[in-house]
């Protein structure tokens, strides 16, 4: 039909079924609508190329109250997001419906914020949702009665555009003004090892990229033999590649702990500051990489702008097409006692991971 429209989509395996599906939300767009008020989620099965020319065969279908914005396989079913609502529905047997007699079948659904866009199974039991205006908020689910719980949220308000679980404590998304911000789950532990409800995403890093992210992803740029200069760098195989609507692509690195990060932090600096007095930064670095409120403008000034969490790969990366001189007279300078031939080593390692 004319006025359906392709919304989401997402490959998956559901309980108890070998066949890998293909779920497709769908929005229904009329003009005289603000948002699309029915949708469908459609199953796709993949057709042996004997049984005809198409390949794929419906397999299921389901009317929603809305536009289909984001889904994800979850713990053997689908994750959904409708409108505001974030729905889990299960692969369940139905009589006399589609070919298999199994239907999708609601388990349960969560309504508030504003509009729900993303969708995120993190680890355990527990989902990332992305909004419209409230940025990120993180739900438990619970299978006894089946119900989906927020137990933390991001108290500052953000147009998320992308998202990806890092650990099961700390996430990282991508907003509306190209920013990249990592978020922190914090609060206390019960008795049984949970956290409460109500805990906070704390912003533990933010940095303008410059780029209108519009996917995160777990995964690395090829495969790449590890090598020594990989293993004398210690960092996780949790990389995470982005993609730009300009088409361009980026990989966020894990870095092994606080020691790491001040040593490559200093080393930044220290490169900036070098290139700077050579006349080679045209742009005032710090206001580029704060991070952006909307409307193209930021505050050096506020503490909430400035960017933090993150080293500038490709700033760092510089350091290497110096004279040796310079390398050597820069390492010098750091407030911490280096080798110039380890700090070459690290430097590199990291550069050959992309």
């Amino acid at each position: 039909r004319p006025d359906e429209q392709i919304s989401a989509m997402a490959s998956l395996r559901l309980a108890d079924d070998p066949v890998e599906y293909v779920a497709v939300g769908t929005a229904i767009v009329h003009d005289d609508e603000p948002e699309p008020n029915r949708g469908q989620v459609l199953l796709l099965s993949p057709q042996t190329p004997d049984e005809g020319s198409k390949c794929f065969s419906s397999a299921a279908s389901l009317e929603v109250p809305g536009a289909v914005y984001a889904l994800t396989p979850f713990r053997g079913m689908l994750l959904g997001c409708v409108n505001n609502r974030i729905y889990l529905w299960s692969w369940s047997d139905a009589a006399g419906h589609v070919d298999n007699g199994r239907a999708l079948k609601e388990v349960c659904r969560h309504t508030g914020g504003t509009i729900s866009l993303l969708v995120s199974a993190a680890m355990d039991d527990y989902v990332l949702v992305g909004d419209l205006m409230r940025s990120a908020t993180l739900f438990h689910y619970s299978s006894e009665p089946p119900k989906l719980d927020p137990v933390a949220s991001d108290e500052h308000p953000a147009w998320l555009t992308a998202m990806e679980t890092m650990t099961e404590t700390s996430f990282l998304f991508s907003d509306d003004c190209s920013n990249l911000v990592t978020l922190a789950r914090q609060g206390e532990e019960n008795s049984g090892g949970r956290h409460h409800a109500g805990d906070v995403l704390t912003r533990v890093g933010q940095f303008h990229s410059g780029e209108f992210v519009n996917r995160l992803q777990r995964g690395t740029f090829g495969q790449q033999p590890k090598t020594d200069l990989e293993s004398a760098n210690s960092i996780d195989s949790d990389s995470i590649v982005w993609a730009s609507v300009s088409g361009a692509l980026g990989l966020v690195l894990p870095l092994k702990g606080q020691q790491q990060f001040e040593r490559l932090s200093l080393l930044q600096d220290a490169v900036l500051r070098e290139l700077s007095s050579l006349g080679k930064v045209v742009l005032p670095y710090d206001e580029w990489r704060n991070h952006w409120a909307g409307s193209g403008a930021t505050s050096v000034t506020s503490s909430s702008s400035t960017h933090r969490g993150f080293i500038d790969g490709g700033l760092l990366e510089l350091f290497l097409s110096l004279p040796h001189e310079r390398q050597a007279a820069l390492v010098q300078s750091l407030p911490m006692e280096l080798e110039l031939q380890a700090v070459l080593q690290e430097v590199e390692g990291l550069a050959q991971l992309h």
